[in-house]
């Protein structure tokens, strides 16, 4: 096991560039429905992945009060600037120039922290934040319970979600419920030595042939999405997601660590919630700059293109970005930063 978790690293990166590319427009839907198969449960398992049993161990006002100091300034200081840029921009020449909405609605969206888009969350990825806020606390929960009976109560919160998933509860609690067999499977394989030794010596061969058989079953299940509760059939949804994370694990730990990567991983935190933001600047730039129509991007290679520039230049900036942030400290979770100093107990 290396020193430093470059692995996380190299899996915290292709995450945020299918998140990227997902939302350009320009992905062929058979690869957007293989993406979102799995792209958003890899965060949740890798946030529980680097929660430390030390950290899952303090008391609950402690462990939220960690948490919370992570998650909820970036969430609130991004969340503002989506809601400016809502209100002088988007409102007027986005797809929202069509319908009035109440200049509040996007304004209560942030503290009700829902990412259905009746609750006009500014920019809608901000989601994840409020629903990763919840999914530790149910984690935090879960690890009170007796080991004999995580696994009942972890499918009793499956049925819940299930249950509730037509519901917009505040902070993603219907999201979260579902989520937390991914954070849990994180957790526990952190923990689990002998486990994490043999999925690293599986030939790469089995774990892309495993990874190809999980988007395949993600494929001929319906299209799924943690946000806005699509899931298809549940035991598709979670076999194909569990079994892309883990063939992606076992692939991923053999990737040596790269400079270039470790910078992306660094900068998940600003990518995640302004991409949809350089997305909209790219439209600005294709109807009045260039005079191109809108349509040219959902052509595939501009996506492409779109995608990995936005993640470079977003990386790039993601330093001084953080600087400029001042006494505000904007502690990413600890899925989305560098783990310099981690090791695995």
């Amino acid at each position: 096991m290396q020193n430093r978790l470059s692995h996380i690293d190299w899996l915290r990166a292709f995450g945020i560039f299918l998140v990227v590319y997902g939302h350009s427009l320009a992905v062929p839907d058979v690869v957007l429905k293989g993406i979102y198969v799995f792209h958003i449960p890899l965060f949740f398992f890798l946030s529980g992945f680097v929660l430390t049993k030390e950290k899952a161990q303090q008391s609950f006002f402690r462990f939220v009060r960690t948490i919370g100091g992570a998650l909820l300034p970036a969430y609130f200081i991004f969340a503002a600037i989506g809601y400016l840029a809502w209100l002088l921009i988007l409102r007027k020449f986005g797809s929202d120039s069509s319908v009035v909405i109440p200049l509040t609605q996007p304004l209560w969206a942030i503290f009700y922290g829902s990412g259905t888009a009746d609750d006009m969350l500014q920019p809608l990825v901000l989601w994840f934040f409020p629903a990763l806020f919840t999914t530790q606390i149910l984690l935090w929960s879960l690890l009170r319970i007796p080991k004999p009976y995580r696994i009942i109560a972890a499918a009793a919160g499956i049925a819940g979600g299930m249950y509730l998933k037509q519901m917009a509860l505040p902070f993603e609690f219907e999201s979260a419920l579902l989520a937390l067999p991914f954070i849990w499977l994180g957790h526990e394989l952190a923990q689990a030595t002998a486990i994490r030794v043999t999925l690293e010596r599986v030939p790469v061969l089995v774990a892309l042939i495993a990874f190809a058989t999980a988007v395949w079953l993600g494929e001929i299940n319906d299209f799924t999405d943690l946000r806005t509760s699509q899931y298809g059939n549940p035991a598709l949804f979670y076999l194909s997601a569990l079994l892309a994370i883990t063939s992606l694990y076992a692939l991923a730990v053999r990737l040596p660590e790269h400079p270039g990567i470790k910078r992306v991983s660094r900068a998940t935190l600003v990518i995640f919630p302004l991409h949809p933001l350089a997305f909209a600047a790219l439209a600005a730039i294709y109807t009045f700059v260039l005079r191109l129509p809108l349509a040219v991007r959902e052509q595939p290679w501009i996506g492409l293109i779109a995608s990995a520039t936005i993640v470079i230049v977003l990386t790039l900036v993601a330093p001084s970005w953080q600087k400029a942030m001042g006494a505000i400290r904007l502690a990413a979770p600890r899925s989305m930063r560098e783990t310099d100093e981690e090791k695995i107990r």
